[in-house]
């Protein structure tokens, strides 16, 4: 299974778990200049911009650690850019959706 794969799967375990968790789906895939939101989640009247990082093994710290400054940053700039074309108002927040072969890991506000 190559990465894309990988990350495909693992998107799609993200959103069953988040469902799970009672979050709604809102979008997949938004796109901006910058960067892409992997998944844009709506639990009650907060809304969440989801990063998820997927890989078989625990290796190398885990999958989290691979959410970099760097891509923080375009993360937060995709989500403004989000926030400005949806015109949101409400609350908002940043989760990593961690997956580390089988476990899942929901990490909230990442970006602070």
């Amino acid at each position: 299974m190559n990465n894309r794969e990988i990350g495909l799967e693992g998107e799609t375990l993200a959103v069953e778990h988040l469902q799970s968790l009672g979050y709604k789906i809102i979008q997949r895939n938004y796109r901006s200049r910058t960067a892409e939101l992997d998944i844009i989640a709506q639990k009650d009247d907060c809304l969440f911009f989801v990063e998820v990082k997927a890989q078989h093994q625990s290796l190398y710290g885990g999958a989290a650690v691979h959410v970099t400054r760097a891509k923080r940053h375009k993360i937060a700039r995709a989500a403004e850019r989000y926030l400005i074309e949806s015109g949101w108002r409400g609350l908002c927040g940043f989760l990593v959706v961690a997956i580390d072969g089988k476990k899942i890991e929901v990490i909230e506000d990442f970006l602070r």
